[in-house]
């Protein structure tokens, strides 16, 4: 019975320093939005099919998302956009987008698609 005393705090701590994955990352193609999770597990969504935002789906831990396009984006970036356009490759350019990310207790990430340029 001590001994069982003794490693329960034990294993109490090993419970409480299991987390849920946390997003590691987010990639929008014209249609899907990707996430990478802590634990090398991904969730997707159908961002344009849900008007931009909802939940993403088999994701061990659930978080909700929300696409918000850049409406205007500078010219340089419009006018590659409308040349691959031109070159018939439509879906190749990934838009221009913040994502934010939200786990149920509150806590939310912010990605940027395309990431930028380091």
């Amino acid at each position: 019975m001590r001994a069982l005393l003794m490693v329960l705090p034990v294993v109490l701590m090993g419970c409480a320093a299991v987390t849920a994955p946390q997003p590691q990352g987010a990639a929008l193609s014209d249609q899907v939005l990707t996430v990478n999770l802590s634990d090398g597990s991904r969730c997707t969504a159908d961002w344009r099919a849900s008007g931009g935002q909802g939940q993403l789906e088999g994701c061990a831990a659930p978080l909700s998302y929300q696409v918000s396009e850049v409406a205007n984006p500078n010219i340089l970036r419009k006018l590659w956009v409308q040349l691959v356009e031109a070159l018939g490759a439509d879906g190749i350019a990934p838009p221009m987008a913040d994502v934010v990310l939200t786990a149920q207790d509150g806590q939310s990430w912010r990605y940027v698609s395309p990431p930028p340029v380091e």
